[in-house]
């Protein structure tokens, strides 16, 4: 079919995720009737095996049709010169992937541009698409038929569906990583511990999410309450270690790449602004460089009046974290493991990582009972 020359739907990506937000919110209150006939679709979606990512393109199609009511959520790319075509990589990749985990719920794969490869690249259209694996056929005709039909209402119905089923499936997971990481709980001597870390931060920091969760859980394995803020937050502190009075104790600022003095003035300062006199420099990636220490452990004190604490590995965190804790060595140790796992999950971190971690402390419960 051939279109007179026109613009496309252009879908704004702040308008979608306020549509996708208040979707989470329906999917969560507990006076929502959730439509039956929606969530069997997304089971059906599911099972559709060998192809994922038809999960995530749903989401796409339907959170369009939510958010422009004239959309046509078949189509895929904005090139065809059809008045309510938009682009679907795009809102994918822009509103759609960044705000899932989030909100809590989980697409069909991680990548960060999902609708980028086969068969979902090239056809304009999703009705279009015809490279379908023979056993995907009818899976993809039932797709094209529930979305040929969707109006603008059934949009907004199907979101909250899709939400809440794969908020299910998210939640399932974390229970049996906790599961998992609770059955393989290992005492591991602390020189093992720390080597293997720093290798595991090393190889891939995950934009410092890595890091930031070895901070937190080496304070949280001692029996403290820490907090750890989202990765590019804007302020310095990026652990807090709180007091009873869930007041800042202690700052810490994690680097994962080299660090500067500037750095170590920085945290102390950022300390001192929310009223703490305990700072903590983690400075991961030194490699054999070292800070001048003493000069500014003594600048921290003199112009911020907080005590400024230095440290290069791991196992210097853990061994600090020790000594202000009344829990016994193997509760330390051993609850490093789990809450590392727990934080690095809440800080968004990927789930490769995540596997690397599980499979280590899986090996290290077997050599613990022989």
């Amino acid at each position: 079919m051939q279109y007179v020359a026109t613009v496309a739907i252009s879908i704004a990506s702040d308008k979608a995720v306020r549509e996708l937000e208040q979707a989470a919110r329906r999917s969560r209150d507990q006076s929502y009737v959730v439509n039956d006939l929606w969530l069997d679709r997304v089971s059906e979606l599911e099972a559709w095996t060998g192809n994922k990512l038809a999960l995530t393109a749903f989401a796409t199609a339907v959170l369009a049709k939510a958010t422009e009511p004239e959309v046509d959520p078949l189509s895929l790319i904005d090139r065809s010169g059809d008045p309510k075509s938009y682009n679907a990589r795009m809102l994918a990749r822009d509103a759609l992937v960044p705000n899932a985990r989030r909100l809590g719920f989980l697409l069909g794969t991680d990548g960060p541009d999902p609708l980028a490869g086969s068969p979902w690249f090239g056809p304009e259209r999703i009705d279009e698409i015809a490279k379908w694996r023979p056993k995907s056929k009818r899976s993809a005709d039932n797709l094209v038929g529930w979305l040929a039909g969707l109006t603008h209402e059934d949009a907004r119905i199907a979101l909250v569906a899709f939400i809440l089923r794969r908020s299910e499936v998210l939640q399932r997971r974390l229970e049996q990583r906790k599961k998992a990481l609770v059955t393989s709980e290992a005492v591991v001597p602390l020189a093992e511990l720390s080597d293997a870390l720093d290798r595991f931060l090393d190889r891939n920091p995950e934009e410092g999410r890595r890091g930031a969760a070895a901070a937190a859980a080496a304070f949280a394995a001692a029996g403290k309450n820490v907090v750890a803020r989202p990765i590019n937050d804007p302020g310095q502190v990026d652990v807090d270690v709180m007091d009873r009075a869930s007041l800042l104790l202690v700052g810490i600022e994690v680097k994962q790449r080299p660090a500067t003095e500037q750095d170590a003035l920085d945290i102390a300062a950022g300390a001192h602004a929310r009223g703490a006199t305990r700072a903590i420099l983690c400075a991961f990636g030194q490699g054999t460089i070292r800070l001048p220490n003493d000069q500014l452990i003594a600048e921290a004190d003199a112009e911020y009046g907080v005590f400024l604490q230095i440290v290069y590995s791991t196992g210097e965190l853990i061994r600090l974290s020790a000594l202000t804790s009344e829990l016994a060595r193997p509760d330390i140790l051993s609850g490093f493991l789990r809450a590392f796992a727990e934080h690095l999950e809440a800080l968004g971190g990927s789930e490769e990582g995540l596997n690397q971690w599980q499979a280590l402390t899986k090996r290290w419960a077997r050599k613990r009972h022989g």
